[in-house]
């Protein structure tokens, strides 16, 4: 029995999720790292840059060092309440 058109892309999706969360689960292959504080964050530019200008920006070859380093460093912000945290990331927010 052939299978429909829409069990064969229910099921080359469902493979592509799992390869795609075993590419964050492992680090394997990736080519960007970002780190924010203590953090640091073995990413894929092919599935950060298209979510976010500012990465996509940042990776150019020949823009940026960042994009020629394949690292990028976040200034993190503190938990102290009294600190300025103006313009600094949240290690747990990029982390997600």
């Amino acid at each position: 029995m052939e299978n429909t058109i829409e069990e064969v892309t229910a099921k080359s999706q469902s493979e592509l999720l799992i390869s795609v969360t075993r590419l964050f689960e492992v680090g394997e292959y990736s080519d960007l790292t970002i780190v924010c504080g203590p953090r640091t964050f073995k990413v894929h530019k092919a599935t950060i840059c298209p979510r976010s200008e500012v990465f996509w920006s940042a990776c150019r070859k020949g823009c940026f060092k960042e994009g020629e380093e394949n690292l990028i460093t976040l200034e993190a912000s503190s938990s102290d309440p009294e600190a300025d945290n103006v313009g600094a990331d949240d290690p747990e927010a990029i982390g997600h």
